[in-house]
C-alpha cells in the first residue's frame, strides 16, 4: 500500500460488512480513501463497517450492477459504495490533472455532504459525510488540512500511559489544497471519558498550498484516574477557517 500511495495512486478501499466498529485493512491503512456505505436516504447502511479510520460515505444499498452470466441485478455492500468513490476520484483526477491522488482525495472529503444528524449514534465513524461529486468539481470547498502525525509523550518515565497520566500531545499537520489565510485548529474531547485539556484552540495564518505545520508543547493531558484499562481515547480535531467548521 505505501509503495503504490508513494508511485502515485489513490487506493479506495471498502470499509467492510460486519456491521462492527471496528478498523478494516485495507482500508483503514493510513494513505487510503476508506468508503463506508449509505442507503437511498442517507442513513448509514445496517451491514456498513463504521469507525474513526472511515473517510467518507457513498451510496451501497441495492446498486445495479452487472453479475456473473451477462446480467445485471442489484447488490449491496461497501464493495459497492468503494466503486462509487472510486469513479468520482477519476472524473476529479481528469477535471483537476495537476492535483495529486492525496490531493483529490481530501477534495472528495471536504465537499461531502455531512449525515451526521441523520446517523446520531455514528457521528464521526463514518467518514466526512456521503460523497457530493457536483460539489467536489465545483470546488465548493478548497481548503483542507491533513494530520500527518501525532506524537504522545508521557511526563512517566518509563513511558507507559495509565490512568492519572499526564501527558503531552504534538500535533504535525499539512495544508493539502489552495492556500488558507486563517485557521483554527480545535481539540475536541473523547465522548464516554474526559480528559483535563488545558489548551483546545490554536491558529494560524498565512499557510500556503503543501506547508507543514505543527502543535508542539502545548497540548497538556490528564488522563482520569477511573479510566479503564486498555481504554482508547478518540479525540475531535476540527478544522475551522474565518468561523466556518471545515474538516473534522
Amino acid at each position: 500500500v505505501e509503495t503504490a500511495i508513494e508511485l502515485g495512486a489513490l487506493i479506495v478501499a471498502a470499509a467492510g460488512n460486519n456491521n462492527r466498529n471496528q478498523a478494516f485493512y485495507p482500508a483503514s491503512y493510513d494513505g487510503v480513501l476508506s468508503v463506508a456505505s449509505s442507503a437511498e436516504d442517507d442513513l448509514r447502511s445496517g451491514f456498513s463497517n463504521f469507525n474513526t479510520r472511515v473517510d467518507i460515505s457513498a451510496p451501497g444499498t441495492f446498486i445495479y450492477s452487472s453479475v456473473p452470466d451477462n446480467k445485471y441485478d442489484f447488490k449491496s455492500g461497501t464493495s459497492m459504495a468503494s466503486p462509487v468513490a472510486a469513479g468520482a476520484a477519476a472524473v476529479l483526477r481528469s477535471q483537476f490533472p495537476l492535483l495529486s491522488p492525496q490531493q483529490i482525495k481530501s477534495l472528495l472529503i471536504v465537499n461531502s455532504d455531512n449525515i451526521d444528524k441523520l446517523n446520531p449514534k455514528y457521528e464521526g465513524l463514518i467518514g466526512s459525510g456521503r460523497l457530493n461529486l457536483f460539489k467536489a468539481i465545483k470546488r465548493e470547498n478548497s481548503i483542507a488540512v491533513n494530520l500527518k502525525d501525532d506524537i504522545i509523550k508521557s511526563e512517566d518515565k518509563s513511558g507507559v500511559i495509565k490512568s492519572g497520566s499526564k501527558i503531552k500531545l504534538d500535533l504535525v499537520f499539512e495544508n493539502v489544497l489552495d492556500n488558507i489565510d486563517n485557521l483554527d485548529i480545535i481539540i475536541g474531547n473523547d465522548k464516554f471519558i474526559e480528559l483535563e485539556i488545558d489548551n483546545t484552540v490554536f491558529s494560524f495564518q498565512d499557510l500556503a498550498m503543501g506547508e507543514v505545520f505543527s502543535i508542539e508543547d502545548e497540548i497538556n493531558l490528564e488522563i482520569p484516574k477511573e479510566t479503564p484499562e486498555n481504554y482508547n481515547f478518540n479525540l475531535k480535531i476540527s478544522a475551522c477557517s474565518k468561523g466556518n467548521r471545515i474538516q473534522d
